[in-house]
This record gives C-alpha cells, structure tokens and sequence, in this order.
C-alpha cells in the first residue's frame, strides 16, 4: 500500500556534487577596485583584475564549487507498483517538465522539510566519505602499492605545504602594498 498518493506534494531529500556558488572576491573583497602602492609611494586605485574575466569588468565575486544538501519540493503526479518474489516494490514520480520525470525513491521522500534536509546531509556525508576513501581516488599510481602511493603523498604534502606558505607570503606582501 502506498504511503502517498498522486498530487500529494513531498519534500524530495537530495544534494547537489558541483553546485556553482558565488562567494566575495578575495582580493577585493566586493569592491571591484584596489589600491596599488607604487615604488615613490604614490597610490593609485586600480580596477581588479582577479575577479575582472576577459573582457568583463570586475565582478566582486569569484565562482567556486560546493557539495549541498537541497531539499526539493515535488508533486507526486504517477505511482508504479510491481509485485516481485520480495514483496511490493512502490516508485513514485514526479514530472517537473515536459519531457522527463524524476524517479521518487520512497526512502527520500518526506512529508516535512527537515526530515528531507536531514536525509539529504546524510545522503552527503555518504557520498563524501566514499569518494575520500575510494581506491582509485586514494592511490595517485594505481599500478603501485600503498606504501609507495603513501610515500608520493607525504612527498607531495611536504611539497605543497612549502608552496602554500611560499604563496601566502607573496599574498601578505601583495596586500600590503595594495593599501
């Protein structure tokens, strides 16, 4: 028997990989100009160039990527049952557009947002823990074994902690002269 019926409206537990996001530019900081220090002291403000693409002018933002949670408010517009040796196997579905559908999974459907957003986070931790610990992720040579690949990482951490601080230096002294 169905939890829900057709023309119910559900919230959908989802979340998102790659969601494009925009946050304040980090040179910046949103007002499209900077202040550029020059060698006999002379300070000229100057468009930014960072969040400046191509030819478009400063934007104050940059793009960058986030995996989210987001619950989706949906209409439950069909219902399919089939009858298998396991028992009833119920599929939802819900048709937001003209040509395509979303399957509703039971398990990810919620009368109540929270109860979808809380699913969602779940759903989230899951897929992020997975990716974190895969295999191929884990190793950097695939054909090698672990302790090599733990070899290359801890070289590559060395490596990249003496740039990161290289690269926060060269940012300090950036700032301090676009003041």
């Amino acid at each position: 028997m169905p939890k829900f019926k057709i023309s119910d409206k559900v919230w959908l537990a989802r979340f998102e990989r790659h969601r494009p996001v925009q946050v304040p530019c980090p040179i910046c900081y949103g007002k499209k100009i900077v202040t550029l220090i020059l060698g006999n002291g002379d300070q000229v403000e100057t468009e930014c160039e960072y969040c400046g693409k191509g030819y478009l002018s400063p934007q104050g933002f940059v793009g960058e990527y986030e995996t989210i949670s987001s619950p989706e408010l949906v209409r439950i517009d069909g219902i399919d049952t089939e009858t298998t040796k396991e028992g009833e196997k119920i599929t939802y579905w819900s048709s937001p557009g003209d040509y395509h559908h979303h399957l509703l999974p039971e398990d990810r459907i919620f009368l109540q947002e929270n109860e979808a957003k809380a699913k969602g986070d779940q759903l989230k931790a899951e897929w992020e823990n997975e990716e974190r610990t895969r295999a191929d992720r884990i190793k950097f040579n695939s054909h090698k074994s672990y302790s090599w690949n733990a070899g290359y990482h801890l070289k590559e951490a060395k490596r990249s902690e003496k740039a990161a601080a290289y690269h926060r230096e060269k940012a300090k002294l950036c700032k301090e002269r676009s003041k």
